[in-house]
């Protein structure tokens, strides 16, 4: 019983004695964190909800690849050699991945739901478009 106080003490602590003097470890830290939340849940979701031939194989390959490749772009010291941020490559390797393994991969079925979603959307695109062009008619 008093381990797991003890336990439960430091683990308080440790981040308390951080938070008061943060290093700059803790900065790269939150950025690295945001950075992969972003690129791996979403901008897939994205994807997926916004372009309708969008696959899962495009978005887990996507996933992956910037997962390792943000982390391998600092650890190889890349930022530094080239002046390129690794979220930034991060940036570009998502939709150089994703549409590619798009386009090569098969089509999502057909999904009655999905498809009347799809139906709505244009309906109101175009209603959208239509009320811009008579704007600037009139």
């Amino acid at each position: 019983m008093a381990y797991n106080r003890l336990a439960t003490m430091v683990v308080c602590v440790i981040p308390l004695l951080i938070a008061i003097k943060p290093p700059a470890a803790v900065f790269w830290v939150v950025s690295f964190a945001m950075a992969l939340t972003v690129f791996t849940f979403a901008l897939p979701m994205l994807g997926i909800i916004a372009i309708r031939r969008a696959t899962k194989e495009a978005a887990l390959a996507q996933i992956i690849v910037v997962v390792l490749l943000i982390p391998a772009w600092v650890v190889f010291g890349l930022d530094k050699a080239t002046g390129i941020s690794a979220l930034a490559i991060g940036m570009l390797a998502a939709p150089v991945v994703f549409f590619p393994v798009m386009l090569l991969t098969k089509p999502p079925a057909s999904d009655p739901e999905t498809d009347r979603l799809w139906e709505i959307y244009g309906e109101i695109r175009e209603e959208r478009r239509q009320a811009k062009l008579a704007r600037k008619k009139g």
